[in-house]
């Protein structure tokens, strides 16, 4: 897939579990979303509405949301949109 391809799925993901940043307004929307990316899928609303909040087991004994662990991954990857596309 490419980044747009990526990047619109992962907004029509976000919109279906109730985050909407105008991604009912067409293509042209994800076209400025793709332009600020990182304003966008760094947020913390992005990631709730994209990984949830199911609570997960963390090494040392105490929980976080899911968002929080991938979000947390996401931004040290090499790659934020392409670390997206597998949760898609």
């Amino acid at each position: 897939m490419t980044n747009e391809e990526i990047l619109k799925a992962a907004l029509q993901k976000t919109a279906k579990n109730g985050w909407d940043r105008g991604t009912n307004k067409g293509d042209l929307a994800v076209g400025k979303m793709l332009a600020m990316y990182p304003q966008v899928i760094f947020s913390h609303d992005f990631a709730k509405a994209f990984w949830g909040e199911k609570l997960i087991w963390q090494h040392d004994l105490h929980s976080i949301p899911s968002w929080q662990d991938k979000l947390k991954e996401m931004v040290v990857s090499e790659d934020p949109i392409k670390y997206l596309e597998q949760f898609l």
